[in-house]
């Protein structure tokens, strides 16, 4: 609930930079989308830190029955962890999204989302309810290096056509391709 702000601002930022990214690679300026991405990702990323740490000061003041037997720092920690690599990921995603890669996307986020249910899994059958959280973290993070490993791989072979890097998700998705054509 005090993280809502975030999701707000990171809607609005790629809303914001969409359009001006959708310019930049159509003229094939690949260098400025990927400088555009990173530095928007580092502003967006610090500034959900800074958000963070002023809701962690703030959240021991917050009486809530919900809250009166966690730890609030910790939940203030994993919500932080939780929120800052939702923030950092917003912008490889946006290219991505730009480059039609709703695939990528698409495979990025389940697999952030198995991992995710796994890892609560595992925490909520050894430690307290509160490190369900740390879970979700691992999720973000997976997503998070995730979609910036497919975004910098793409962003290369789009700069060096004749060099590509197929990923490992590319090849298999080339080869599931070419098995349902030979039918």
């Amino acid at each position: 609930m005090l993280f809502a702000p975030l999701r707000i601002s990171s809607l609005a930022f790629s809303n914001m930079l969409q359009p001006e990214l959708a310019k930049l690679v159509r003229n094939k300026e690949f260098d400025r989308v990927w400088t555009q991405a990173k530095i928007w990702a580092l502003v967006m990323g610090c500034g959900s830190l800074a958000y963070g740490c002023g809701v962690l000061f703030i959240l021991p003041m917050i009486k809530s029955q919900a809250l009166q037997h966690a730890s609030v720092g910790l939940i203030g920690l994993f919500a932080i962890a939780n929120f800052v690599p939702i923030m950092a990921y917003v912008m490889p995603r946006v290219v991505l999204e730009i480059l039609g890669d709703f695939r990528i996307v698409a495979f990025i986020t389940m697999a952030g989302a198995i991992v995710g249910l796994a890892t609560i899994g595992i925490l909520l059958a050894v430690a307290p309810s509160t490190w369900a959280l740390a879970g979700a973290a691992v999720s973000e993070t997976f997503v998070l290096v995730a979609s910036w490993y497919f975004t910098a791989n793409r962003m290369w072979n789009l700069k060096h056509p004749n060099e590509q890097r197929p990923t490992m998700v590319g090849a298999w998705r080339r080869a599931a391709t070419l098995a349902v054509q030979r039918r």
